[in-house]
C-alpha cells in the first residue's frame, strides 16, 4: 500500500504530535483527541446494551459495532446513533462500522457541536478504524482531499473484509495492486491484536491503551509531520455550557491566551465563549471570546472574589471587560472543576423551576430542623401533637438546643463542603456592618425576636443565670448556623448576589432565611397558650412575629455585608445573652 509514501516507513516512525490522550472523570478512564476534545471514547470489553437502553441514552451518544444489542439506527433528534452490521440487518447488505462512520462524517454529522460519548466494545480493527473516523472528522471534511484519499482505501477494504470477507474484495472498485497493499498494511496493523490473541493475553490488555497504540499507528501511515504544521498543543481540561450555544473551556498550555483561543476554534468553532488557560497550577488568564454575552467578566470577577480562600483586599481577580486573570503573585486556591462550575453559574443563571424547587428544599430542611428539636426537646407545636398520642415530658431546653446546634452544623457540614465561602465560613469583611446594625439587633431582640430560652424560664422551675445564658448561646448559634449559614448559602446558589460585595440590599437569601427563622422560633418555644389568648395574646404574638423578622433582616444584612457567618452569629449571641435578662425580669414582674 503507497499512501503517500507511508509503507516505506515503520508504523511507529514518525515524529507526529501524541493526539490521544487518556483521561478520567466521575465515570472512569475514556480516550480523547486533543483535535476533538468534546468526543470521549469509553472502551469496554463488557459493554452490552439493550434496545431499548441504546434508544433512551443520553443525547451524544454513538454506539460502536456490537455495543448495542440492536439493529443500526439513526436517532437525529436525539443525536443517538448506533454504527453496527450484527443484528437485526441484511448483514451482505450493510456496511461495516467504520464505513458506517465515515459515511456519516461526510455527510455533514456536526461532531463539533455538543458533547460526545462514543461507546465501544472489542476493540478490533473494524471498530478502531471508526474511531479514528470520529476523532479524525474535521480534517477528513476539510475542503482539501488529500487526507481523505489517503485512508479511505484502508477503511473499504477493511469494511469489505468485515462484513464480506476476503472473496469479495473485488467489490471496492480499488485496483488489486492497491487492495492488496492495503491488506499488507491491515496485517501490520494487526499484527498486535493477533500476537496477543495467540498467547492468551487478549483478554489481559487494556483495550483504552491498546487502542491509543493504533491510532497513532493509523495516523503514522496517513499523515505526515507537515499535516500538523501550526497545531498548537492546548490540553482541554474541561468545558461547561453558558448561554444558547456558547461554551466555557478551561486549558493548559505553553502558549499565550490569544494563541489558544486560535486553536479553541478551531476545534469548537463560534461555541466558545470563555476561555480559562491555566498556566500553572494557581496562575490563570480569562477570556471573554464572545462580546455579546448578556453577562460579563466584571460579574464573574466579583464571584470569583467572593469564593476564592486565595483572595484578599490587596490580591484579587481582576481585569478588563473582555481579559484579566487570577490575584497576582499568589494566584487562585479555587480548583479546576470549580473553576467551571463558578463560570456556569454566573453565565447561565438558575431558571424558575429550579429556584421553586430550591426554595422547597430550604423550606422543608427548616421544617425538619424544627420538628427534630421539638420532640427532641420535649417542646413546640410537634411535641404537642406527639403527646396526644405518646408521653412526653416536661420541656428540655438543653437538649432542644443541643440537637438544633447538631442539626444545623451537619447541614452547614454538608452544604458547604465544595465552597465554603459561599456560607459565610471566612472572617468578616471589616466592621462597618456592626454600627447601624447592632442597635437593630438589640431592639429586635428586646422586643422577643431573638432565639433566647425565656418563655421556657417561665413554666420550669429556675435552672439558674448560668444554665439559661449557655442555653441562649447555643440557641442563637444554632439559629444563624442553620439559617444565615446553610440556608442562606443555598438560597444565594439560586439568587446570587449581584453587584460588588458590601452592599446594603435586601436579597431574596436574606429576606427568606428572616422570614424562616422567625417562623420557626415561635413554633419551637413552648409558650402557654393561656398568654396567646385574648386580644393581649395577639398583640405579643405580633411583636414576636415582627421583631424575629426584623432581627433576622438586621442579621442577614451583617451576613451579606460582611461576606462572613461570623457577623450575624456574633450580633445574635451578644444580643441574646445580653437581653435575656431584662426579658426574663419584665416577664416575671407581669401579672
Amino acid at each position: 500500500m503507497d499512501i503517500d509514501g507511508a509503507s516505506c516507513r515503520p508504523l511507529d516512525s514518525l515524529a507526529l504530535p501524541q493526539r490521544y490522550v487518556l483521561r478520567s472523570d466521575d465515570d472512569g478512564w475514556y480516550l480523547t483527541c486533543v483535535e476533538a476534545p468534546n468526543l470521549a471514547v469509553r472502551l469496554d470489553r463488557r459493554t452490552s446494551v439493550t434496545a431499548q437502553a441504546a434508544r433512551r441514552a443520553g443525547a451524544g451518544t454513538i454506539y460502536l459495532d456490537g455495543a448495542a444489542q440492536c439493529e443500526p439506527f439513526l436517532d437525529t433528534g436525539r443525536r443517538v446513533y448506533n454504527l453496527d452490521h450484527h443484528e437485526g440487518c441484511v448483514r451482505p447488505f450493510t456496511l461495516a462500522t467504520c464505513e458506517q462512520a465515515l459515511v456519516l462524517v461526510r455527510k455533514g454529522l456536526d461532531l463539533r457541536a455538543g458533547e460526545w460519548t462514543v461507546v465501544c466494545g472489542e476493540p478490533d480493527l473494524d471498530t478502531v478504524l471508526a474511531i479514528w473516523v470520529l476523532l479524525n472528522h474535521a480534517r477528513l471534511v476539510a475542503p482539501d482531499a488529500v487526507i481523505r484519499s489517503r485512508v479511505i482505501p484502508l477503511i473499504r477494504v477493511e469494511g469489505a473484509i468485515d462484513a464480506l470477507g476476503f472473496d469479495l474484495l473485488d467489490l471496492t472498485g480499488l485496483p488489486q495492486e492497491l487492495i492488496d497493499a492495503t491488506q499488507a498494511t491491515i496485517d501490520r496493523l494487526r499484527a498486535h491484536e493477533l500476537a496477543l490473541k495467540r498467547d492468551g493475553r487478549w483478554t489481559d490488555t487494556d483495550p483504552a491503551e491498546y487502542t491509543v497504540g493504533v491510532l497513532r499507528s493509523i495516523d503514522a501511515l496517513v499523515y505526515s509531520a507537515d499535516d500538523f504544521i501550526g497545531l498548537t498543543e492546548v490540553e482541554e481540561l474541561g468545558r461547561v455550557p453558558l448561554r444558547g450555544d456558547r461554551i466555557a473551556v478551561l486549558c493548559r498550555s505553553e502558549v499565550g491566551i490569544y494563541e489558544a483561543e486560535r486553536h479553541l476554534r478551531q476545534v469548537h468553532g463560534e461555541r466558545v465563549g470563555l476561555i480559562l488557560l491555566q498556566k500553572d497550577s494557581s496562575t490563570y488568564t480569562l477570556r471573554q471570546v464572545d462580546p455579546f454575552l448578556p453577562t460579563g467578566l466584571a460579574a464573574l470577577y466579583d464571584r470569583l472574589n467572593q469564593l476564592d480562600p486565595a483572595v484578599t483586599s490587596g490580591a484579587r481577580w481582576g481585569g478588563s471587560s473582555d481579559i484579566g486573570g487570577s490575584p497576582r503573585d499568589r494566584g487562585t486556591r479555587l480548583r479546576p472543576n470549580d473553576l467551571l462550575e463558578i463560570c456556569r453559574r454566573v453565565y447561565r443563571p438558575v431558571g424558575t423551576r429550579s429556584r421553586l424547587v430550591r426554595l422547597a428544599q430550604v423550606v422543608a430542611l427548616a421544617g425538619a430542623a424544627t420538628v427534630i428539636a421539638g420532640l427532641a426537646g420535649g417542646s413546640g407545636v410537634a411535641a404537642a401533637l406527639a403527646a396526644q398520642t405518646v408521653r412526653v415530658g416536661p420541656p428540655r431546653p438543653l437538649r432542644l438546643a443541643a440537637v438544633l446546634v447538631l442539626f444545623a452544623a451537619a447541614v452547614l457540614g454538608l452544604a458547604a463542603r465544595r465552597f465554603p465561602r459561599a456560607f459565610g465560613l471566612r472572617l468578616p469583611r471589616g466592621a462597618r456592618w456592626a454600627v447601624p446594625l447592632l442597635p437593630v439587633v438589640v431592639v429586635g431582640a428586646l422586643a422577643g425576636g431573638a432565639w433566647t430560652p425565656v418563655p421556657v424560664a417561665l413554666i420550669l422551675p429556675p435552672g439558674g443565670a448560668g444554665r439559661l445564658a449557655v442555653i441562649s448561646l447555643a440557641l442563637a448559634s444554632a439559629c444563624e448556623l442553620l439559617f444565615r449559614g446553610a440556608l442562606y448559602g443555598l438560597l444565594a446558589d439560586a439568587w446570587p448576589e449581584t453587584g460588588p460585595p458590601g452592599g446594603w440590599r435586601l436579597s431574596p437569601a436574606v429576606v427568606v432565611s428572616a422570614l424562616l427563622s422567625a417562623a420557626a422560633w415561635p413554633v419551637l418555644m413552648p409558650i402557654p397558650f393561656a398568654m396567646l389568648s385574648g386580644p393581649h395574646g395577639l398583640v405579643l404574638a405580633a411583636r414576636f412575629g415582627i421583631a424575629g423578622v426584623g432581627l433576622g433582616l438586621a442579621c442577614g444584612l451583617a451576613r451579606e455585608r460582611s461576606g462572613s457567618l461570623l457577623a450575624p452569629l456574633t450580633l445574635h449571641v451578644v444580643a441574646a445573652c445580653g437581653v435575656w435578662p431584662v426579658l426574663l425580669a419584665a416577664a416575671q414582674s407581669a401579672p
